[in-house]
């Protein structure tokens, strides 16, 4: 056999893999002057609920490089926190961070003056296959009456799995990190979403537990509402009417919920034997589905119906091991590892 032929074959695997997504372009963070980040933060069913808002103005020159810079303010209160909503105020929030991306590499970084001056690399977003690794962090944050203070956590995740959403008229990518990704048992599932960032809040990925949490409600530019999950304020804050900032109001109906999103889709059983079975809440149309074995190989192509009701698909006949499952239509990709047992 040649010696040559595993490797062009795992090169063929990953060009495959990549098409789809290469073909819908990039969506940089949206950095721009007053984009507002907002997130609840919940602590131990809850003891306490707070919301913080994250918000650019203005920017500097750091190591000949320009960055934006990242204002901070939060609100904080007991139980299901009543009072925790508030309008930004630059005149009483810290400035917190300051942040810059490079559009060609796909990367953001990050400087926190309070913890130190070196750059921290905040989000990759030059993914081209589920499985790959990429570096994230999290941001341990904490806020009492002397103001904010912070450590950073860095570790490694794996794209579990990526597809499309609609925001605003546009598809943008979103990439799926599970529940225990990387290894790190304080990891709760999220989505980092191009253009927004994390579904955890900008600065804080990947990091919480059974009884303290994250979670973005609201991304707003100076458009208005881009961005709102309207489920991540339950249970932590009880005023169910907060807002992007004033007067944007952040509709569920007008806006994205990631949960729910025009291209929610679940496949199971993973593993599965026999058949897989794919549910999706998107409008009627169709799908093409596609299987691809560990080497790159096309082993199953069937055209299925895009609709609410189960679709089956037998795999029975295909040998057991891991498989890339892709489905695709006109703007949309997803794809996911299934295992055949």
């Amino acid at each position: 056999m040649n010696r040559f032929l595993p490797k062009i074959l795992v090169l063929i695997s990953l060009t495959i893999l990549s098409l789809p997504l290469m073909a819908q372009e990039y969506t940089p963070l949206d950095i721009s002057e007053g984009s507002t980040w907002s997130h609840t933060e919940c602590g131990f069913k809850p003891n306490w609920g707070a919301v913080y808002k994250f918000k650019i103005f203005g920017d500097t020159l750091i190591h000949n490089e320009t960055y934006k810079k990242l204002y901070f303010q939060a609100k904080r209160g007991a139980g299901i926190c009543s009072t925790c909503n508030f309008t930004f105020n630059r005149d009483s929030s810290t400035l917190f961070a300051f942040i810059r991306q490079s559009i060609p590499k796909r990367k953001v970084y990050f400087i926190c003056p309070s913890i130190s001056d070196k750059e921290w690399l905040g989000y990759d977003f030059d993914i081209s296959s589920i499985g790959q690794t990429v570096t994230g962090f999290s941001l341990i944050l904490t806020v009492d009456p002397e103001g904010p203070a912070a450590g950073i956590y860095v570790y490694q995740m794996i794209v579990d799995a990526i597809d499309s959403i609609c925001v605003n008229g546009e598809y943008v990518r979103r990439y799926y990190y599970g529940p225990g990704n990387g290894g790190n048992i304080y990891h709760l599932a999220e989505y980092w979403v191009e253009g927004i960032g994390s579904t955890h809040g900008l600065m804080v990925q990947g990091f919480g537990g059974p009884d303290w949490n994250h979670s973005l409600y609201c991304f707003h530019n100076k458009d208005g509402s881009v961005y709102y999950d309207y489920d991540a304020i339950l249970d932590c804050i009880d005023n169910t009417s907060l807002t992007c900032e004033e007067g944007y109001d952040c509709s569920p109906y007008t806006s994205i919920d990631p949960g729910n999103s025009e291209s929610a889709i679940n496949i199971y059983p993973n593993p599965a034997k026999d058949k897989i079975f794919i549910e999706s809440k998107s409008p009627s149309g169709t799908l093409t589905l596609t299987l691809f074995n560990m080497m790159g190989q096309k082993s199953l192509t069937k055209t299925i119906r895009w609709a609410s009701e189960l679709e089956p698909v037998n795999i029975g006949e295909l040998p057991p091991g891991f498989y890339y499952l892709t489905l695709e239509a006109e703007g949309f990709f997803s794809g996911c590892k299934i295992i055949k047992e």
